[in-house]
């Protein structure tokens, strides 16, 4: 059985595991033989999964190391670490990323995920707000990972049309067409792959106003922590450049003592202090 280890990585990039109300029970551990379509919702149930999985649910305190693998066309690949923390406690959300950079210097982002997204980068010994016109700028120079690929606004987006049943990596998935409510913004739409099962967030593909595909991205691997999962690896790759970038996930983090006032804009903090013995390999 999937555990909670494996949604952390979901959540903090705002795939959420949800408690599951009374009413949407006959999800619960629905699970098909693997060449079994799941069933079709009807419009109702469709909504509710929906509004369910857009709920949330608090996992307190983690973090992950990961390795940044950038995957450029036709020209060589290059890689760069980092670490992902979140405070979950219930909307709104927060997550801070740390990438370490040729220079010496960390890339520092805050971000604020829930219905009031907004996202914070490190500059001048302070976080300085990033307007939503540069959330598609690259998390790096030359990265594919964009700003809005970890903020994930289209979650909470309104405007939603459910396609239907499919799988992805074995597991039964439900589509929803989400609409961007500014107009003339992009992406226009996002097609998100919702686990029925788990209420977890395995794929998104992203779309441009005549319906041309922009990004996808999606849960590629999973790996053993103990007694529980996790997620090895998550791809994401820009359909139009052709250009991908994989990240390996290294290290998890459960750490009760760790400074939780990095995780306001406010914060004099420039990295999380965190002893490399807290760290658990995965």
């Amino acid at each position: 059985m999937l555990l909670s280890r494996l949604f952390y990585w979901f959540v903090l990039l705002g795939v959420v595991l949800l408690v599951v109300p009374e009413g949407l029970a006959q999800f619960k551990g629905r699970t098909p033989p693997a060449r079994q379509m799941p069933d079709r919702l009807d419009q109702e149930s469709g909504e509710a999964l929906l509004e369910s999985f857009r709920g949330g649910q608090g996992v307190g305190v983690f973090g992950y190391k990961f390795e940044l693998e950038e995957r450029p066309y036709r020209d060589s690949s290059w890689q760069l670490s980092g670490r992902l923390y979140g405070h979950w406690f219930g909307d709104p959300y927060w997550s801070r990323l740390e990438i370490d950079q040729d220079s010496g210097e960390a890339a520092v982002w805050l971000l604020r995920n829930g219905r009031e997204p907004a996202i914070w980068k490190w500059q001048d010994d302070r976080f300085r707000e990033v307007e939503p016109a540069n959330w598609n700028n690259p998390l790096i120079d030359g990265s594919s990972v964009t700003i809005f690929d970890l903020l994930m606004p289209y979650i909470h987006w309104q405007e939603s049309e459910y396609l239907g049943p499919t799988r992805h990596l074995g597991r039964p998935i439900q589509r929803f067409l989400l609409q961007n409510p500014i107009a003339d913004a992009e992406p226009a739409v996002v097609e998100a792959y919702i686990d029925e099962a788990f209420f977890a967030l395995l794929q998104v593909r992203s779309y441009d106003a005549e319906g041309d595909e922009l990004r996808r991205w999606q849960a590629a691997s999973f790996r053993r922590a103990g007694e529980d999962w996790t997620l090895g690896r998550l791809d994401l790759s820009d359909r139009q450049s052709r250009s991908s970038t994989r990240l390996r996930f290294t290290h998890y983090l459960e750490y009760p003592n760790l400074d939780t006032s990095g995780f306001r804009p406010e914060s004099s903090l420039p990295q999380m202090d965190v002893p490399s013995e807290a760290w658990e390999r995965l």
